[in-house]
């Protein structure tokens, strides 16, 4: 569905409607609650076989379940609600945390800055700002794409400070606000210490090179010593122009963090493991989603 089309929808939506908006997020790229639904042991055993390795792997510490709030659906594991989007999520905050960025946010005492190109829903930032409260999260995207991840993350945390900053208007103090809702194309205009991250998680795949490649001048001239993307856009196409600023502004590695990925998992656990679903991803292969992780260069 267009992003105009999503605006419309939700501006829509009554009370009623506004309580399940958690279910929305499928328009605008997130899962959809009919796959959890009437949940089978064929479907759940993988899940949870997926779920189980990623938190070997990261820690208990950086689980963080799906909230029940405004809808929010999934299996229920001990009690908690998990779905493909938890788990992509988890897999990005582990990939941060080998990367050496995550742990040095938890531990920060003064207010980080974090840019999210792209926030889809508000998942990865509400996942973010559970486990490093004192950050300060800036959403940047069109505004049909904030609309909703706006209301979700005010909703889940109604004590958050929060400003929403559009092209023309005075910049803005990052450091008195939790929430920085930024629409526009143009990268956002801050006051204060330069973002200590600027994070897409497969939001740069929604803009053409030229875009990427301003927002990662916009973050390198900033100061932001980190990037970090779950994106193909950047990573599989080494002649755009967004790869060569990415390269010439800093440092890529990819992070590996489990020998499937996200796309497989999608594939396993969506599709099925079937004859007839390895027939489908062969014929039509999806694109390889990497975990790259990119250290500013001193001098370019």
């Amino acid at each position: 569905m267009a992003e105009s089309a999503v605006s419309a929808h939700l501006a829509d939506l009554g009370p009623e409607e506004v309580s399940r908006l958690r279910r929305e997020a499928a328009r605008v790229g997130g899962v959809a609650p009919t796959d959890y639904e009437r949940s089978s042991k064929a479907a759940v055993g993988p899940f949870c076989d997926k779920l189980k390795r990623l938190v070997k792997l990261g820690g208990k510490d950086l689980v963080v379940a799906e909230s029940p709030a405004l809808g929010g659906f999934g299996h229920s594991v001990r009690g908690d609600l998990y779905n493909l989007d938890t788990l992509k999520h988890l897999e990005v905050l582990i990939a941060l945390r080998r990367g050496g960025l995550l742990d040095e946010m938890l531990r920060a005492e003064e207010r980080r800055l974090v840019v999210q190109v792209g926030p889809g829903w508000g998942g990865f930032a509400a996942q973010l700002k559970t486990l490093c409260p004192h950050l300060t999260l800036v959403l940047h995207a069109p505004p049909e794409s904030l609309l909703l991840s706006s209301v979700y993350l005010m909703s889940l945390f109604p004590d958050a400070r929060c400003a929403f900053h559009g092209p023309g208007d005075p910049e803005v103090e990052w450091t008195q606000y939790d929430f920085v809702f930024t629409p526009g194309g143009g990268p956002p205009s801050l006051l204060g210490p330069p973002p200590h991250l600027l994070v897409s998680v497969q939001g740069f795949e929604s803009l053409t090179g030229v875009e990427v490649a301003r927002m990662v001048e916009w973050a390198y001239e900033a100061g932001c010593p980190f990037l970090y993307s779950l994106d193909t856009h950047c990573v599989d196409e080494p002649e755009t122009t967004a790869v060569s600023v990415f390269e010439r502004a800093y440092w890529p590695h990819e992070i590996p963090v489990m020998p499937v990925g996200f796309d497989e998992m999608l594939d396993g656990l969506k599709r099925g493991k079937t004859v007839e679903a390895r027939a489908r991803r062969a014929a039509q292969p999806e694109p390889r989603y990497r975990n790259v992780v990119g250290w500013r260069r001193r001098i370019r």
